[in-house]
């Protein structure tokens, strides 16, 4: 009988903290794609991509070729990454990667890796700074 007693003592507020650990990393984690919007017909919701990884290769090559390495992450295999869009000012280089679902769709609560290589092409020499969805890199071509 004391057993089963110290199970309900102890197995019980062990399970009810498991319990609510479980719900606040949900919660931590949805909330990743707090930006999600909409989109007008209300049929996709649209976000960017949570990116964890910048990394700038140059190659050796005259004139210098330029690429980004990008690592990130969707929260869902439902999210289908866009492709980037690449704006430059001046010595700044701006990507934006977004990713779109159907609002309605049900999908498995599994991250899914993000990964993809974007090609800035040539530069001058000089000090760049390239920003994808926040997350700055800076670099320097010789």
């Amino acid at each position: 009988m004391n057993a089963s007693r110290d199970i309900w003592r102890f197995g019980l507020p062990l399970l009810l903290a498991v319990i609510v650990l479980v719900i606040a990393l949900a919660g931590t984690l949805a909330g990743e794609f707090d930006d999600t919007e909409a989109d007008p017909s209300g049929e996709y919701q649209v976000s960017n991509v949570n990116i964890d990884r910048v990394d700038v290769r140059l190659a050796e090559s005259h004139p210098v070729q330029v690429y980004v390495e990008i690592a990130g992450y969707l929260p869902d295999p439902c999210w289908n990454a866009q492709e980037p869009v690449v704006e430059q000012d001046g010595p700044r280089f701006e990507i934006e990667i977004v990713a779109e679902r159907k609002a309605d769709e049900v999908c498995p609560q599994v991250i899914e890796d993000y990964e993809t290589v974007v090609e800035l092409g040539t530069v001058d020499p000089g000090d760049y700074v390239v920003s994808v969805n926040g997350v700055e890199q800076e670099f320097e071509v010789h």
